[in-house]
């Protein structure tokens, strides 16, 4: 009968000093050691313009990335928007990521970046300029011009828009950002 009030004994005892190094952890004054640039982006530091969050352990990477090659998750789908012209406030946006679809000679793109709700922030506009073969694109976002009666959460959201490259000529195309991260694109037209 002695040695089960033992183990029980050893058993709670072993429960309380568990417990009292969890708590004691959690309460232990001063700060506790940041890590470095170099260990948060794996030794790929750029000056904080990664963005996003990790998994401790695991390299940070700019998003847009090719998550194949990177590491970094697919951004999910986007919720698609269309312009509103006629915004405050307009200013261009970081665009992570540009796709292509060509059916004949028509060329179609989705532009995907991260924004605010609607109605506090509402796409504007997109750009579109040509030189040679060179497609730069430009997408700007603005407030509607009543706003500031509107109150808004700070809540990211992914947005993209579609836009029509219209006909193009026969020859190859590279699609670009002018903001953002977003790897440039190639387009071929036959």
């Amino acid at each position: 009968m002695t040695e089960q009030p033992r183990l029980l004994s050893g058993l709670l005892l072993a429960l309380i000093v568990a417990g009292a190094g969890c708590t004691a952890g959690a309460s232990s004054p001063g700060p506790s050691p940041s890590p470095s640039p170099a260990e948060i982006d794996g030794g790929n530091s750029d000056g904080g313009a990664g963005g996003g969050g990790a998994i401790i352990g695991k390299p940070i990477h700019p998003i847009g990335g090719n998550p194949i090659d990177s590491g970094v998750p697919p951004l999910g789908e986007p919720k698609m928007v269309f312009a509103h012209p006629g915004q405050a406030d307009v200013h261009p946006v970081s665009v992570v990521k540009l796709e292509v679809a060509v059916s004949g000679r028509r060329a179609a793109l989705t532009a995907v970046w991260w924004s605010g709700i609607e109605p506090c922030t509402m796409l504007d506009s997109v750009l579109v300029r040509r030189a040679g073969s060179t497609i730069s694109i430009t997408v700007r976002e603005g407030s509607p011009p009543n706003a500031g009666s509107v109150a808004c959460i700070d809540i990211a959201l992914l947005k993209g828009t579609l836009v029509d490259l219209g006909s193009l000529e026969p020859g190859s195309y590279l699609v670009r950002t002018t903001d953002g991260h977003a790897r440039p694109v190639s387009l071929t037209i036959t």
